[in-house]
């Protein structure tokens, strides 16, 4: 497998309207950024939404980026970019609250009566 970037990719992603490029640049790059994502600890369910996240910012950096193998690749900037997601994603789960009690604790709300229903869910299955 051919692990450089083709120039002439580049290029023709530039054209947002190039259908057949950014096909084959998506078919190349979302493999590497799935594995890049796991590698660092994302859900299987949210590698997608991250690599989604990735590929848009491309889509709107591409024209200004400039290929310059002596200051980095172009697979190092695309890693950068996904770092920031990655990191985004980090950051907005650790100001989520997270759910604690487990199963025990599920099963306790379910038995609190339903103020608009005046019963509770678990009487009401049995």
């Amino acid at each position: 497998m051919d692990y450089n970037t083709r120039q002439t990719l580049l290029i023709r992603i530039k054209d947002a309207n190039n259908e057949a490029a950014w096909s084959e640049f998506v078919e190349i790059y979302t493999p590497l950024l799935y594995r890049f994502a796991e590698r660092r600890g994302i859900s299987a369910s949210e590698r997608a939404d991250i690599i989604q996240e990735t590929l848009r910012s491309v889509t709107g950096a591409i024209e200004r980026f400039e290929h310059n193998q002596a200051v980095g690749s172009f697979r190092g900037w695309l890693y950068t970019v996904a770092r920031s997601k990655i990191a985004n994603h980090f950051r907005q789960q650790a100001r989520r609250p997270q759910a604690i009690g487990g199963t025990t604790m599920a099963m306790k709300v379910q038995e609190q009566p339903d103020p608009k229903l005046g019963f509770n869910l678990l009487a009401q299955a049995s």
